[in-house]
C-alpha cells in the first residue's frame, strides 16, 4: 500500500468506489465527486478524481489537522 499515490490502504477503497459509481451510470465525465470524510478516504478520493477528470468536494470536520485540511486543498 505504501506505493498507492496516497500512500494510504484506502487508496484502493477510494478507486473502488469511482469505478463502481462510473460502471452503475451515477457519475458521468467532469462529474463531482462529494464525500465527508475525517481522513484518508478522502485523500485518496481526491487523488482518484483527479486522475479521472473528476472535480471532489470534501467535507471535514473541524477537528482535523491543519496538514490534512492543506493536502486537500
Amino acid at each position: 500500500e505504501f506505493m498507492s499515490p496516497g500512500g494510504s490502504i484506502k487508496d484502493r477503497a477510494a478507486l473502488y468506489l469511482v469505478k463502481d459509481a462510473e460502471e452503475k451510470g451515477l457519475i458521468r465525465p467532469g462529474g463531482t465527486v462529494v464525500e465527508g470524510t475525517a481522513g484518508n478516504t478522502g485523500i485518496g478520493l481526491a487523488h482518484v478524481c483527479r486522475s479521472k477528470g473528476y472535480k471532489c468536494v470534501i467535507y471535514m470536520p473541524d477537528t482535523q489537522s491543519q496538514e490534512k485540511i492543506d493536502l486537500l486543498r
